[in-house]
């Protein structure tokens, strides 16, 4: 994390991280939370690093098995503080000779077109609920993959296909050429 100082004066506190998991069958994962102390120059600026070991218990996140962590941190200076928590998922997406790799494991994306085409509201969902029926639908079919083409979903969508196992193929709208000029 990158701190940046705008006091006239030297800054020191701590930054402290824990996670655990919360979606999946089984007691939850919480590895042991981690603290580290930093210190910023006046008007200065300072990145702060800090390792959470997972350990070989760590619940990775898949269509199968789309576990997923609420990851807490939090910065204390003085009498500041802020914390964030953010839900986050432990995959590794990749290839492997000429297939699709997550975590290992051989993946075939089993997919749909999606042009934004939403006729009873003229807009997609907003809320995750609304993510949740369409997606979850997309999956009763026995699919795991929706490209959204040439369309950015809103975030509510990436938070239900994170929690239902989806994969998103979400593109830039581009309706130019490649030419040289």
């Amino acid at each position: 994390i990158r701190l940046g100082n705008t006091t006239g004066r030297p800054a020191a506190g701590t930054l402290a991280v824990e996670a655990e998991s919360f979606n999946h069958a089984g007691a939850p994962h919480s590895p042991a939370p981690q603290t580290t102390a930093f210190a910023t120059p006046a008007g200065g600026e300072t990145t702060v690093t800090l390792d959470l070991p997972l350990g070989s218990d760590a619940r990775p996140w898949d269509e199968f098995s789309p576990a997923l962590y609420h990851l807490k941190i939090a910065l204390v200076s003085g009498t500041y503080r802020d914390e964030r928590t953010v839900e986050t998922g432990l995959r590794e997406f990749r290839t492997k000779d000429r297939q699709f790799v997550i975590n290992g494991r051989p993946t075939f994306l089993r997919g749909k077109h999606d042009g934004c085409v939403f006729p009873l509201t003229g807009h997609p969902p907003m809320e995750l609920e609304g993510w949740r029926a369409y997606l979850g639908k997309v999956r009763e079919w026995g699919f795991n993959h929706v490209r959204c083409h040439t369309w950015i979903p809103p975030e509510a969508a990436f938070a239900a296909a994170d929690r239902l196992g989806i994969y998103l193929q979400p593109e830039l709208p581009f309706w130019g050429t490649f030419d040289e000029k």
